[in-house]
């Protein structure tokens, strides 16, 4: 049975930036990170996202003497699986996340999907494996799903060194590093942890394509 995002969930706005038109009234939105179903396409979430300004701009002008924000200053943005960890087994030593690209219009065309909504202040997936601090700061913006699926899957071949304490989905969760499916749906009688395309029988749970 499917679950219902909680409608009282409260959250933390300090770090909340809006997104382009929509609402500041940040109330009645959730965290994507809490909710444990898959996502529909026109919700809308306070979603991770790895940001960084332009370096080359300050965030403010001074004129006649008083301070204006400057126009010009563009935000680098990367919605992201709030899932941070690293694969040292298989020669990534660095811990990262990967791109959310159910939040981005994309042409899904192969591992790394081609972003297509570069806006003028805002520039969309700039990092497709980004780093915290590396690669700017993790803040919640508030964005709709544009695609219920996930997209720019690393494929399983990659992760052939990792070495899995099951066989099988244990307790919601993937067995390789953890990350929740409860928001991964059944397509085809199989679910697929969107992190490294790990597949798994929606009824059995057991894994189907072990490295």
């Amino acid at each position: 049975m499917e679950q219902k995002p909680n409608s009282t969930t409260k959250v933390e706005i300090k770090n909340v930036k809006p997104l382009l038109q929509q609402t500041q009234c940040y109330g009645q939105f959730i965290r994507v990170d809490d909710v444990s179903r898959p996502l529909r396409k026109g919700e809308t979430f306070l979603v991770p996202c790895i940001v960084r300004t332009d370096t080359n701009l300050i965030d403010w002008l001074i004129v006649n003497g008083e301070p204006i924000p400057n126009s010009d200053l563009k935000y680098f943005v990367t919605p992201v699986i709030n899932h941070p960890h690293n694969d040292k087994e298989n020669g990534q030593i660095e811990t990262h996340y990967h791109v959310d690209y159910r939040f981005l219009k994309h042409d899904n065309n192969g591992n790394f999907p081609t972003v297509r909504n570069k806006h003028s202040k805002y520039y969309f997936c700039e990092i497709i494996r980004p780093q915290e601090k590396l690669h700017g700061d993790l803040q919640y913006f508030i964005m709709p799903v544009i695609n219920e699926d996930f997209a720019g899957i690393t494929p399983v071949n990659l992760i052939s060194k990792s070495k899995l304490k099951h066989k099988c989905i244990d307790k919601g969760k993937c067995p390789h590093r953890g990350y929740d499916l409860s928001q991964a749906k059944a397509i085809d009688g199989k679910i697929t942890c969107p992190l490294h395309g790990l597949e798994f029988n929606a009824v059995s749970g057991v894994v189907l394509n072990c490295p």
